[in-house]
């Protein structure tokens, strides 16, 4: 939808590894999967984005293929930094702070951002966006705004994706 026929974008899904990455062992087994997709299907591409929350592989594949390599989460902070001075961030599951502050502290970001939020919303993983997981969202987001200060909020959660719209 965003595209139109600038670009086809082309998606691949793992065959193995964890469904969904909730745990810093999650996201060791994944890597190996994200390296063997990448390295399989780079060769037809001008980039790749890796739409997995934890960009996991993301140094290694960047490593391994001869074309840009973007992760989902690195690529959102970096256009919070342009768009704002104070970001706020919303992940799901209080087990997920420690790793997003990880995450982007090794980007070079943890300057920048004010604040992680990761609330226990297991309903947002199911499917579509319903008003009640939105409403905690807003909730949320609200928080970010109010006592954090935050100019910018980025979503960083795969699961999330969906509901910026409605947000």
């Amino acid at each position: 939808r965003v595209v139109g026929s600038a670009a086809e974008i082309v998606g691949v899904t793992a065959k193995t590894g964890p469904a969904i990455i909730r745990s810093a062992q999650d996201n060791r087994v994944a890597e190996q999967s994200m390296i063997e997709m990448a390295t399989a299907h780079h060769v037809d591409c001008d980039a790749i984005v890796l739409g997995v929350s934890m960009d996991t592989a993301l140094h290694a594949v960047r490593a391994l293929v001869p074309v840009p390599v973007v992760g989902m989460t690195e690529g959102g902070l970096l256009t919070a930094c342009l768009l704002g001075q104070r970001v706020g961030c919303l992940t799901l599951g209080s087990h997920m702070r420690a790793l997003y502050e990880q995450l982007s502290t090794s980007y070079g970001l943890a300057t920048r951002i004010v604040k992680w939020h990761a609330p226990d919303l297991a309903a947002a993983y199911e499917a579509g966006p319903s008003p009640e997981i939105v409403e905690a969202l807003v909730r949320e987001c609200q928080v970010l705004i109010d006592d954090e200060h935050a100019d910018v909020i980025v979503l960083c959660a795969a699961v999330l994706s969906g509901y910026g719209h409605a947000l």
